[in-house]
């Protein structure tokens, strides 16, 4: 039996598809078409050959970031799988969240620990560290982005069918059996892991312009701000989007024809008493324990110092409040474009092609995706929004309504699909419907509009280029600080959104802890 969400009300479902694009990839191919009609035209020449050199810098510098975070990841999942084998599902959950913690968070804590650290030195040695260049940004990026391979990791350990568990116990386990039989099981989350964190940190300039590094999407938007037309600007950084679309197509590919489960977290570590396993667990110690202290010490001590903590904190409440009032806004309206993505995506056939177009603004550069967003609402009928104090909420919910819609689908998938069609027969009508659904997953949705919100707090790339004048963000405000060196203004205001991220990550494992194995 099949049933029709928008049986009907066919007006609402036109008016529900406009949005869906509207909000979502209309920007991006807005400004795609508009680029390839002014190349056939003659009016846009774009040399290639240093941008491709750059390009290929970047490429190599974001490999050595991936390659350094899955180690970490690695060495940090078998600390916790080794040492707090107890405690395993819950601090997976946990690591996995850490995830929306801001990058600029990690890069001024590590500039605080270093500078101490320097200083330390130069008493006892009479030198000091460069903390700076490429080795600043791989091992920053390395940081920010180690809980999304130590979770990944961690939960795979914990999946690994418990028949090997017993099979290796019983034969007494050893480096073998490890090497040939559990590693080959973390391959996948490895992988996926180390994919994620290649798409997210070439797409990404904030980490890089600070260590003063230059990469392929900061010259993107150093190309704009020296007055390139968008449309140019956009044929520079296609080369980037070709990469970025062909991982997510293998990524996609990959996905769709692995056994890749977390079903049951509930595996046994039989090496845990071998000497060969306590090494590279000590080794995931040392790096949780920098991962944890660094931020958490090293902003804590940076503000108690600050006389003004509270005038800094009072004199940014413009800031933010705006970028609660965006973020808000983001989450709870990213709801609308991710339920319409849901119910397209379970009626398309072609599924891996209808998610690779949806997470077009989510895998693009932060550069083009707001130059996207500006070439679209930028227009006399338009105009007035992008004017407005809400535009970048809306290339909030561009650029993260993917995320909820991804969300929203697994909620949804792990409903048992008699129940969905007694539900379409029993309550009929769209909002019926869809209230009887909110009851069935309503902390899922909530754990989306949470996501979202932290993200969207944390966003810089996209709101730098659509805020309107006179309005400021507060990951803004302290990316200017940084580049300023501000120090003491900087600690203050990344203490203070240190303790709003971990505030929501409390409040979304409470609210998830109940789902680990789900």
């Amino acid at each position: 039996m099949k049933f029709n969400l928008f049986k009907g009300v066919h007006f609402l479902k036109v008016l529900a598809v406009v949005l869906l694009i509207l909000l979502t990839i209309a920007p991006v191919l807005y400004i795609f078409m508009g680029s390839i009609a002014t190349t056939f035209k003659g009016n846009i020449t774009i040399d290639y050959t240093s941008g491709m050199l750059l390009l290929f810098k970047s490429v190599l510098l974001n490999l050595g970031a991936m390659v350094l975070t899955i180690l970490f990841g690695l060495l940090s999942a078998i600390c916790v799988w080794v040492f707090l084998e107890k405690y395993a599902v819950k601090i997976a959950l946990g690591i996995l969240m850490l995830i929306l913690l801001p990058p600029f968070i990690h890069t001024q804590s590590w500039i605080f620990f270093v500078d101490k650290l320097n200083s330390f030195l130069e008493q006892i040695l009479g030198v000091a560290l460069n903390f700076n260049g490429i080795f600043a940004v791989i091992l920053t990026i390395a940081f920010s982005y180690l809980p999304i391979t130590a979770g990944l990791c961690l939960i795979a350990l914990l999946s690994i069918p418990s028949e090997l568990s017993d099979m290796c116990r019983i034969d007494g386990g050893g480096k073998t059996a490890f090497l040939k039989i559990y590693l080959p099981f973390l391959y996948p989350a490895l992988c996926i892991g180390g994919l994620l964190v290649f798409l997210l940190s070439i797409n990404d300039y904030g980490i890089p312009s600070v260590f003063g590094i230059n990469v392929f999407v900061l010259e993107l938007y150093s190309r704009f701000s020296a007055g390139n037309s968008i449309y140019s600007v956009f044929l520079a950084g296609f080369p980037l989007f070709l990469l970025c679309a062909t991982i997510m197509a293998l990524f996609g590919f990959y996905i769709s024809r692995s056994n890749f489960s977390f079903s049951t977290m509930k595996c046994i570590n039989p090496f845990k008493k071998e000497k060969f396993i306590k090494t590279p667990a000590v080794f995931g110690l040392v790096i949780l324990v920098f991962f944890a202290i660094v931020p958490l010490f090293n902003l804590t001590y940076e503000a108690v110092r600050v006389k003004g903590a509270i005038a800094v904190l009072a004199n940014s409440v413009n800031e933010i409040s705006y970028s609660a009032f965006i973020s808000i806004l983001a989450a709870v309206f990213s709801f609308i474009p991710a339920l319409l993505f849901t119910y397209s995506f379970y009626k398309s056939k072609a599924r891996i092609l209808f998610l690779g177009v949806a997470a077009l603004p989510f895998i693009i550069s932060s550069p083009i995706a707001g130059l996207s967003l500006i070439k679209m609402w930028n227009t006399p009928l338009l105009s007035f929004v992008y004017r407005s104090p809400i535009m970048p909420a809306i290339a909030l919910i561009s650029r993260f309504a993917f995320v909820e819609a991804v969300i929203l689908t697994v909620a949804i998938s792990r409903l048992d699909k008699a129940l969905i069609e007694n539900m379409a027969l029993h309550y009929p009508g769209l909002f019926r419907f869809f209230k009887c659904m909110a009851q069935l997953i309503w902390k899922e949705c909530l754990a989306g509009i949470l996501i979202v919100f932290a993200l969207s707090m944390g966003e810089f790339g996209v709101t730098l280029l659509v805020t309107p004048p006179g309005y400021q963000t507060l990951t803004i405000k302290i990316y200017n600080y940084l580049h300023y060196g501000a120090s003491e203004i900087v600690a203050v205001l990344c203490l203070f959104m240190l303790v709003v991220m971990l505030l929501i990550l409390l409040l979304l494992f409470l609210l998830l802890k109940g789902e680990k194995n789900e």
